[in-house]
């Protein structure tokens, strides 16, 4: 099995050095501020890639991940906002579809209104309706 040495000099077999490498590489994201849940999704596939990374490299991977996480987040608030927004304009029309149907159940009353007047006038022998 392949042997790495940890900070101290002390030889670490594979799995001790992969989780070495995932619990630094989450205490340096979670630093940054990004989500314990978003490094936990990442920290599998990162932790491959960075377990021989030299420290400027090491740097690199945890600023690039921790531009994702921001990519991501903005993302979702952009997705919140949409949905608020959606949901807002469905109530307007929703709203604005009621005012339709009460203008329309108005102007039926007004055309049966009319329409009896007219009857009448005709009835009378007037050409006139006013």
């Amino acid at each position: 099995m392949a042997r790495k040495q940890d900070g101290s000099g002390a030889e670490l077999d594979g799995v001790e050095a992969g989780a070495e490498v995932r619990d630094r590489l989450r205490r340096d994201l979670e630093a940054r501020g990004v989500d314990p849940l978003f490094a936990d999704a990442v920290l599998t596939r990162v932790a491959l890639v960075s377990s021989d990374a030299a420290e400027p490299s090491w740097e690199a991977i945890v600023e690039g991940v921790e531009v994702a996480y921001r990519v991501h987040r903005n993302g979702q608030e952009s997705l919140r906002r949409s949905l608020r927004d959606l949901s807002e304009l469905s109530r307007l029309v929703d709203d604005f579809g009621g005012e339709l149907k009460k203008l329309d159940e108005g102007l039926k009353m007004l055309a049966a209104y009319l329409s009896r007047m007219r009857k009448q006038v005709c009835s009378e022998g007037r050409q006139i309706l006013h």
